[in-house]
């Protein structure tokens, strides 16, 4: 990818959550821009919104989930 002249840029601030849930809330003019447009959108705006309870109940149950999928797969390879 770098030699096809594809710059990655990390997001100016980290965020956990499920590329379908951040997918829905996108515009149409959002999909259509390059990763440098948005980078540049974040970093205008500049802020961080707090989880609701219910984002933070979801997002502590996913990772339950993924918690529990982790523990019985690494248990399946060790047999």
């Amino acid at each position: 990818m770098i030699a096809a002249g594809y710059v990655f840029e990390p997001p100016p601030i980290v965020c956990t959550g499920r590329l379908r849930d951040v997918l829905e809330r996108m515009t149409d003019a959002e999909l259509a821009l390059q990763p440098g447009e948005i980078a540049d959108q974040e970093r205008e705006r500049g802020r961080v919104r707090a989880l609701t309870p219910e984002e933070r109940a979801a997002l502590r149950q996913d990772m339950a989930e993924s918690s529990a999928w982790m523990r019985a797969e690494l248990a399946r390879r060790r047999k």
